[in-house]
Protein backbone atom coordinates (compact mmCIF):
# COMPACT_ATOMS: atom_id res chain seq x y z
CA UNK A 1 0.00 0.00 0.00
CA UNK A 2 1.31 3.33 -0.73
CA UNK A 3 0.02 6.68 0.69
CA UNK A 4 0.99 9.92 -0.17
CA UNK A 5 1.75 12.60 2.21
CA UNK A 6 1.92 16.66 2.12
CA UNK A 7 1.93 19.36 4.68
CA UNK A 8 1.62 22.81 5.19
CA UNK A 9 3.08 25.03 7.62
CA UNK A 10 2.88 28.19 9.39
CA UNK A 11 5.35 30.93 11.20
CA UNK A 12 4.82 30.32 14.69
CA UNK A 13 2.66 32.84 16.94
CA UNK A 14 4.08 36.70 16.96
CA UNK A 15 5.33 36.47 20.64
CA UNK A 16 7.94 33.10 19.40
CA UNK A 17 9.13 35.18 16.33
CA UNK A 18 9.84 38.71 18.11
CA UNK A 19 11.69 36.81 20.81
CA UNK A 20 13.23 34.80 18.10
CA UNK A 21 13.76 37.78 15.29
CA UNK A 22 17.08 38.72 14.73
CA UNK A 23 18.00 42.15 16.04
CA UNK A 24 19.03 43.66 12.57
CA UNK A 25 15.92 42.70 11.26
CA UNK A 26 13.25 43.48 14.21
CA UNK A 27 15.22 46.90 15.12
CA UNK A 28 17.00 48.24 11.91
CA UNK A 29 19.47 50.96 11.91
CA UNK A 30 18.59 53.32 9.31
CA UNK A 31 22.37 54.18 7.86
CA UNK A 32 23.46 57.53 8.80
CA UNK A 33 24.25 58.59 5.00
CA UNK A 34 20.34 58.30 4.26
CA UNK A 35 19.25 59.38 7.77
CA UNK A 36 20.56 62.39 7.76
CA UNK A 37 18.41 65.76 6.95
CA UNK A 38 21.58 67.92 6.76
CA UNK A 39 21.27 70.22 3.41
CA UNK A 40 24.23 70.49 1.35
CA UNK A 41 25.58 74.38 0.91
CA UNK A 42 24.24 74.91 -2.99
CA UNK A 43 25.45 77.55 -4.99
CA UNK A 44 26.02 78.06 -8.48
CA UNK A 45 28.62 80.62 -9.56
CA UNK A 46 27.28 81.09 -13.06
CA UNK A 47 24.42 82.86 -11.91
CA UNK A 48 25.07 86.43 -10.30
CA UNK A 49 21.38 87.42 -9.85
CA UNK A 50 20.59 87.19 -6.39
CA UNK A 51 16.83 86.49 -6.85
CA UNK A 52 17.87 83.83 -9.54
CA UNK A 53 20.76 82.02 -7.38
CA UNK A 54 18.01 81.62 -4.92
CA UNK A 55 15.38 80.26 -6.77
CA UNK A 56 17.86 77.83 -7.98
CA UNK A 57 18.93 76.89 -4.62
CA UNK A 58 15.74 76.59 -3.73
CA UNK A 59 15.05 73.93 -6.57
CA UNK A 60 18.51 72.23 -5.74
CA UNK A 61 17.53 71.77 -1.66
CA UNK A 62 13.51 70.75 -2.96
CA UNK A 63 15.14 68.09 -5.07
CA UNK A 64 17.94 67.24 -2.77
CA UNK A 65 14.67 66.43 -0.08
CA UNK A 66 12.67 64.73 -2.21
CA UNK A 67 15.71 62.62 -3.24
CA UNK A 68 16.80 61.64 0.09
CA UNK A 69 13.05 60.92 1.04
CA UNK A 70 12.71 58.28 -1.29
CA UNK A 71 16.07 56.64 -0.88
CA UNK A 72 14.20 56.43 3.40
CA UNK A 73 11.25 55.06 1.45
CA UNK A 74 13.26 52.83 -0.29
CA UNK A 75 14.83 52.03 2.88
CA UNK A 76 11.95 51.53 4.80
CA UNK A 77 10.44 49.25 1.89
CA UNK A 78 13.56 46.87 1.87
CA UNK A 79 13.03 46.66 5.73
CA UNK A 80 9.54 45.35 5.56
CA UNK A 81 9.93 42.99 2.45
CA UNK A 82 13.05 41.95 4.66
CA UNK A 83 11.10 41.22 7.83
CA UNK A 84 8.35 39.47 5.68
CA UNK A 85 11.05 37.20 4.25
CA UNK A 86 12.19 35.90 7.21
CA UNK A 87 8.67 35.35 8.63
CA UNK A 88 7.91 33.54 5.69
CA UNK A 89 10.91 31.25 5.71
CA UNK A 90 10.14 31.01 9.19
CA UNK A 91 7.34 28.72 8.11
CA UNK A 92 10.24 26.54 6.98
CA UNK A 93 11.95 25.53 10.23
CA UNK A 94 10.64 23.83 13.20
CA UNK A 95 11.97 25.99 15.54
CA UNK A 96 9.56 28.87 14.41
CA UNK A 97 7.24 27.56 12.81
CA UNK A 98 3.87 25.24 13.38
CA UNK A 99 2.39 22.35 11.10
CA UNK A 100 -1.23 23.53 9.75
CA UNK A 101 -2.29 20.71 7.76
CA UNK A 102 -1.44 17.38 7.33
CA UNK A 103 -2.32 15.79 3.94
CA UNK A 104 -2.55 12.30 2.81
CA UNK A 105 -3.94 10.51 -0.24
CA UNK A 106 -4.57 6.54 -0.11
CA UNK A 107 -6.35 6.26 -3.19
CA UNK A 108 -5.87 8.79 -6.61
CA UNK A 109 -7.46 7.30 -9.74
CA UNK A 110 -7.80 10.24 -12.40
CA UNK A 111 -9.49 7.42 -14.87
CA UNK A 112 -12.12 6.88 -12.34
CA UNK A 113 -12.21 10.29 -10.85
CA UNK A 114 -11.38 8.72 -7.55
CA UNK A 115 -9.44 10.25 -4.64
CA UNK A 116 -9.28 8.84 -1.31
CA UNK A 117 -8.07 11.95 0.69
CA UNK A 118 -8.06 12.59 4.40
CA UNK A 119 -6.78 15.91 6.54
CA UNK A 120 -6.14 16.92 9.76
CA UNK A 121 -6.18 20.04 10.95
CA UNK A 122 -5.74 22.59 13.50
CA UNK A 123 -7.80 25.90 14.07
CA UNK A 124 -9.88 25.72 10.51
CA UNK A 125 -13.68 26.57 12.05
CA UNK A 126 -14.39 27.24 8.23
CA UNK A 127 -13.69 23.80 7.30
CA UNK A 128 -15.24 21.71 10.33
CA UNK A 129 -18.73 23.66 9.62
CA UNK A 130 -18.45 21.56 6.39
CA UNK A 131 -18.74 18.23 8.00
CA UNK A 132 -17.17 16.57 5.76
CA UNK A 133 -15.46 12.94 7.53
CA UNK A 134 -12.01 13.12 5.70
CA UNK A 135 -11.70 16.83 7.51
CA UNK A 136 -10.60 16.41 10.91
CA UNK A 137 -10.28 19.48 13.09
CA UNK A 138 -8.51 19.65 15.68
CA UNK A 139 -8.05 22.32 18.22
CA UNK A 140 -4.07 22.80 18.81
CA UNK A 141 -0.99 21.33 16.86
CA UNK A 142 -0.45 18.89 19.80
CA UNK A 143 -4.33 17.37 19.27
CA UNK A 144 -3.62 17.05 15.62
CA UNK A 145 0.09 15.65 16.13
CA UNK A 146 -1.00 13.16 18.21
CA UNK A 147 -3.85 12.00 15.50
CA UNK A 148 -1.22 11.98 13.14
CA UNK A 149 1.08 9.17 14.94
CA UNK A 150 -1.99 7.13 15.57
CA UNK A 151 -3.02 7.07 12.27
CA UNK A 152 0.58 6.00 11.27
CA UNK A 153 1.08 3.57 14.10
CA UNK A 154 -2.77 1.98 12.74
CA UNK A 155 -1.78 1.64 8.93
CA UNK A 156 1.45 0.52 9.92
CA UNK A 157 -0.16 -2.61 12.07
CA UNK A 158 -2.40 -3.24 9.32
CA UNK A 159 -0.81 -2.43 6.28
CA UNK A 160 2.45 -0.96 6.82
CA UNK A 161 2.63 1.16 3.41
CA UNK A 162 5.02 3.16 1.95
CA UNK A 163 4.88 6.92 2.66
CA UNK A 164 5.91 8.78 -0.15
CA UNK A 165 5.85 12.44 -0.91
CA UNK A 166 8.12 15.39 -2.72
CA UNK A 167 10.90 16.23 -0.44
CA UNK A 168 9.35 14.68 2.12
CA UNK A 169 12.61 12.96 3.42
CA UNK A 170 14.45 16.57 3.81
CA UNK A 171 10.96 18.61 4.79
CA UNK A 172 7.75 16.67 5.54
CA UNK A 173 9.33 13.75 8.21
CA UNK A 174 11.93 15.79 10.11
CA UNK A 175 9.23 18.82 9.94
CA UNK A 176 6.84 16.53 11.71
CA UNK A 177 9.20 14.76 14.03
CA UNK A 178 10.84 18.09 15.07
CA UNK A 179 7.65 19.50 16.23
CA UNK A 180 6.06 16.79 17.74
CA UNK A 181 8.98 16.78 19.91
CA UNK A 182 8.60 20.26 20.70
CA UNK A 183 5.33 19.67 21.28
CA UNK A 184 5.67 17.51 23.69
CA UNK A 185 4.16 14.52 21.46
CA UNK A 186 6.11 11.19 21.59
CA UNK A 187 6.80 10.36 17.51
CA UNK A 188 7.79 6.33 16.28
CA UNK A 189 10.92 6.01 15.57
CA UNK A 190 11.13 6.71 12.09
CA UNK A 191 14.67 6.16 11.14
CA UNK A 192 17.23 3.40 10.07
CA UNK A 193 20.82 4.89 11.41
CA UNK A 194 21.17 7.73 9.72
CA UNK A 195 18.66 7.33 7.24
CA UNK A 196 14.62 7.27 7.48
CA UNK A 197 13.36 4.09 7.03
CA UNK A 198 12.75 2.44 3.61
CA UNK A 199 9.19 2.69 3.70
CA UNK A 200 9.51 6.47 3.60
CA UNK A 201 10.02 7.48 -0.38
CA UNK A 202 11.04 10.45 -1.24
CA UNK A 203 10.45 11.09 -4.73
CA UNK A 204 12.81 13.89 -5.05
CA UNK A 205 15.39 11.89 -3.70
CA UNK A 206 15.12 9.31 -6.35
CA UNK A 207 15.06 12.09 -9.19
CA UNK A 208 18.37 13.45 -7.90
CA UNK A 209 19.85 10.05 -8.68
CA UNK A 210 22.26 10.76 -6.00
CA UNK A 211 23.39 14.19 -7.16
CA UNK A 212 22.69 16.54 -4.39
CA UNK A 213 23.00 19.33 -7.02
CA UNK A 214 20.19 18.63 -9.01
CA UNK A 215 17.30 20.28 -6.59
CA UNK A 216 13.41 20.34 -8.13
CA UNK A 217 10.18 22.28 -7.02
CA UNK A 218 7.06 20.60 -6.63
CA UNK A 219 5.58 22.82 -9.30
CA UNK A 220 8.56 22.88 -11.70
CA UNK A 221 8.42 18.97 -11.58
CA UNK A 222 5.10 19.36 -12.39
CA UNK A 223 5.92 21.11 -15.21
CA UNK A 224 8.64 19.02 -16.56
CA UNK A 225 6.07 16.15 -16.12
CA UNK A 226 3.53 18.00 -18.07
CA UNK A 227 0.85 17.46 -15.23
CA UNK A 228 -1.59 20.43 -14.73
CA UNK A 229 -0.51 22.72 -11.40
CA UNK A 230 -3.13 24.95 -10.25
CA UNK A 231 -0.38 26.05 -7.45
CA UNK A 232 -1.05 29.99 -6.48
CA UNK A 233 2.40 30.79 -4.15
CA UNK A 234 4.89 28.60 -2.66
CA UNK A 235 4.09 26.38 0.58
CA UNK A 236 5.91 29.22 2.55
CA UNK A 237 2.81 32.03 1.95
CA UNK A 238 0.62 28.83 2.70
CA UNK A 239 -0.27 30.62 6.14
CA UNK A 240 -1.67 34.04 4.26
CA UNK A 241 -3.88 31.78 1.98
CA UNK A 242 -5.06 29.87 5.10
CA UNK A 243 -6.22 32.89 6.65
CA UNK A 244 -8.14 34.32 3.37
CA UNK A 245 -10.10 31.48 2.96
CA UNK A 246 -9.10 27.74 4.33
CA UNK A 247 -11.33 25.87 1.33
CA UNK A 248 -9.00 27.58 -1.00
CA UNK A 249 -5.93 26.15 1.45
CA UNK A 250 -7.46 22.83 1.29
CA UNK A 251 -7.30 22.61 -2.03
CA UNK A 252 -3.97 23.99 -2.11
CA UNK A 253 -3.12 20.77 0.08
CA UNK A 254 -5.22 18.62 -2.27
CA UNK A 255 -3.58 20.14 -5.28
CA UNK A 256 0.03 18.64 -3.91
CA UNK A 257 -1.35 15.75 -3.34
CA UNK A 258 -2.49 15.07 -6.89
CA UNK A 259 0.70 16.49 -8.38
CA UNK A 260 3.00 14.20 -5.56
CA UNK A 261 0.54 11.26 -6.66
CA UNK A 262 0.47 11.66 -10.40
CA UNK A 263 4.86 12.13 -10.31
CA UNK A 264 4.49 8.75 -8.14
CA UNK A 265 2.85 6.78 -10.51
CA UNK A 266 5.34 7.83 -13.47
CA UNK A 267 7.81 7.24 -11.25
CA UNK A 268 6.68 3.61 -10.97
CA UNK A 269 4.30 4.08 -7.59
CA UNK A 270 0.51 4.55 -7.18
CA UNK A 271 -1.88 5.70 -4.53
CA UNK A 272 -3.40 2.65 -3.18
CA UNK A 273 -2.65 -0.75 -2.54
Amino acid sequence: MNIILDIETEPASDDILNEMMPMAIRSPQMPPDIASEEIPEFHNKAIKDEAKQAAWKEEKIKSHKEAMQAKRDKWERDVLTGRQQWIDDCALRAETSAIRMIGMCELYNPEQGEILDHYLVHGADELSRLEHDWIDNYVDEKQMLLAFWQHVENATRHDDPNWIGWYSNKFDWPMIWRRSVLCGVKPMNIRHGRYLMARFVDLHEQWQMGDNQCKLSLATAARAFGIESKRENEGAGFHRLFRENQMRALQYCQNDLIITAQIAERMGYKAGR
